[in-house]
């Protein structure tokens, strides 16, 4: 999925079509790019959209990126013989072997739903950028042992759940999870649509996966400053908006303190330290889905007893850049 990524677009391309498994095809979406997004990449790859190997999807207006997803996913899918979906953000570059990896991986777990990749830092590949979802008892998710050295990161494990900016679907769980046509959830818009997803497939018994041989470079914030307030309203309205439709009641009580907490150290220290008072209408606005949520809850499938989530989850409150410094 793309949204004026244009800087991005060409080594990240280059790095999908240099992939050793060929038998795979590129569904680029892009969300209403003004800065000639499309129009670079139908010059650039005019063979490879001719030979079906790239096939565009231009929105006329940005709708997201779960739905942005979703239509690449249902384009995807018109070929029934498809049965894993990549998704990938436009500021990743790919290393040799990440697609057979991924497949490889998804055909030694038949269960599984998603298979993570091991995604380091652009700039810095030594350091993880995430290796998969950690959900904290507070309701806060993090990216699994970001900027943590990558080497810490070398077995293949059953996690939580995978980050959407590069990790591979099953296409049966997928569909099985999906709710009135979506697969991610479209009211999310971006940022936490792939916890809610992990959520669902959990809940439907689609376990996750990591798999640190499919390693993957990303920029991070490549389109959107890690701390614009685009990013800090969606992420803390949809941190609750996850909190509402996944967790049992039963959970809430027992973590009602860390959880009120949580919920009210995220706006105090975005208005401290960051000066954004949007992170009121971000919580103002989660209260107000509160219902819609629920009743979304209400129609999950749900196949297993939430123990077997919960055991997945930790207690976390910030992430740690002391790799950054050698500290």
């Amino acid at each position: 999925m793309n949204h004026n990524g244009r800087t991005f677009l060409k080594e990240c391309l280059d790095s999908v079509f240099a992939q050793d498994n060929g038998d795979f095809f590129v569904v680029l979406v892009d969300n209403a790019s003004s800065d000639g997004s499309v129009d670079f990449v139908r010059s650039e790859y005019v063979e490879k959209e001719k030979s079906g190997r790239l096939k565009i999807v231009a929105e006329d207006v940005n709708q997201g990126f779960s739905c942005g997803n979703n239509i690449g996913i249902r384009e995807a899918l018109k070929d029934e013989t498809v049965k894993y979906v990549i998704t990938l953000n436009n500021d990743t570059v790919l290393e040799g072997g990440f697609i057979r990896e991924l497949v490889q991986c998804a055909e030694r777990h038949p269960d599984a739903g998603s298979i993570m990749s091991k995604m380091v830092c652009y700039s810095d590949p030594g350091l993880i950028d995430s290796a998969g979802i950690l959900y904290s008892r507070n309701t806060l998710p993090f990216a699994r042992g970001k900027f943590e050295p990558a080497d810490n990161y070398n077995t293949e494990e059953e996690i939580f759940g995978a980050c959407a900016g590069a990790c591979l679907y099953r296409v049966e769980a997928l569909k099985d999870v999906a709710a009135d046509g979506e697969f991610f959830d479209e009211y999310f818009f971006a940022y936490c649509e792939d916890v809610d997803l992990s959520f669902r497939l959990r809940w439907a018994s689609w376990p996750c996966y990591y798999c640190p041989q499919a390693v993957v470079r990303h920029h991070g914030g490549g389109t959107k400053g890690e701390t614009s307030s685009f990013v800090i309203y969606h992420s803390l309205r949809n941190n609750s908006l996850v909190m509402f439709k996944n967790l049992t009641r039963g959970f809430i009580l027992r973590n009602l303190f860390w959880i009120v907490i949580s919920e009210i150290l995220q706006p105090v220290f975005n208005l401290i330290f960051r000066r954004k008072m949007i992170v009121l209408k971000a919580k103002f606005d989660a209260l107000g889905r509160f219902r819609a949520m629920r009743a979304k809850a209400c129609g999950m499938k749900r196949s297993v007893n939430f123990g077997s989530i919960e055991k997945f989850f930790v207690m976390k409150w910030v992430v740690s850049r002391s790799a950054l410094n050698g500290s």
